[in-house]
């Protein structure tokens, strides 16, 4: 290696470590809810339809279920469960995610991230991604999400796209 790529390597490290680090300290301050929120710690359960694409000309539709539980206002877990193909009766991926939420009035951004199982192609996976949400009332919300997924025994990233409502309680 020469001189010149070791420094392109250190670089490229302390860029990486700069905002690893950044995003940690985001996530630890604390954010501060309204009084009246929209978004409290407990219990939501979302009902959704899906597109999962691993290429532009290999898409697939699919619905869902999930539930989520929020420890705080903007930290929480969530599982969900999607069926992409009716040619069987099995689930096609279920998946679990960490959650965090930030809020502002009746707007939220949900950035998640977790891994799951495709039981279709037998394969494990690990994701990361996020969307809005939006609250009509306390019970009533609409989201949406965008992830990329990677299989963890190699293959292609893909992408999986969520629409749905959140019935919170």
């Amino acid at each position: 290696m020469t001189e010149s790529q070791g420094g392109i390597h250190s670089r490229a490290r302390m860029k990486t470590f700069l905002l690893v680090g950044s995003l940690a300290l985001l996530m630890a301050l604390p954010v501060k809810a309204a009084e009246d929120t929209f978004y409290k710690p407990g219990i939501s359960f979302d009902g959704f339809v899906s597109a999962r694409s691993h290429d532009l000309n290999d898409a697939r539709g699919g619905a869902g279920l999930g539930a989520n539980l929020f420890f705080a206002n903007n930290l929480g877990i969530g599982v969900e469960a999607v069926i992409e193909n009716t040619a069987h009766s099995t689930i096609d991926t279920v998946q679990g995610n960490a959650l965090w939420r930030i809020t502002s009035g009746r707007a939220a951004l949900n950035l998640l991230g977790g891994g799951g199982q495709n039981f279709e192609s037998e394969e494990f996976f690990v994701c990361a991604g996020g969307g809005p949400e939006y609250a009509f009332s306390r019970a009533f919300h609409v989201f949406g999400d965008a992830r990329a997924i990677k299989p963890i025994e190699g293959g292609d990233v893909h992408a999986l796209f969520r629409a749905g409502v959140r019935l919170t309680f």
